[in-house]
């Protein structure tokens, strides 16, 4: 029998009972594979700081906290093997974006 892919947003054709319990199935286990690899590089050292905060942000879906204080520093910088000041650090980084993008549309010529 020929295998078929499955796809979580569309299936290009429809599958049998059986076809389609091993797709989903297969898709389970691929899908658990992918969260384990991002949970290991979480606190790989050959991540920089932005790319493990990056990494948890799109595992939990959640955001980095403005706030240098906010509670959540603490469990950020746990999960992924840095220092609470590397987490403020980034959060610095990318507040000085911020500033600078508008900083750069305000001066801007029109």
């Amino acid at each position: 029998m020929k295998s078929r892919r499955f796809d979580s947003t569309v299936l290009a054709f429809p599958l049998n009972a059986s076809e389609y319990r091993d797709a989903v199935e297969r898709y389970k286990v691929e899908k658990e594979i992918h969260k384990q690899r991002t949970v290991a590089a979480l606190t790989s050292p050959s991540y920089d700081p932005e790319r493990r905060i990056r990494l948890w942000e799109s595992l939990h879906g959640l955001n980095l906290p403005k706030s240098t204080d906010h509670r959540l520093l603490d469990l950020i910088a746990q999960k992924t093997a840095l220092t609470v000041d590397q987490v403020r650090q980034e959060q610095a980084r990318r507040q000085n974006l911020i500033d600078g993008k508008s900083q750069t549309e305000v001066t801007a010529p029109v």
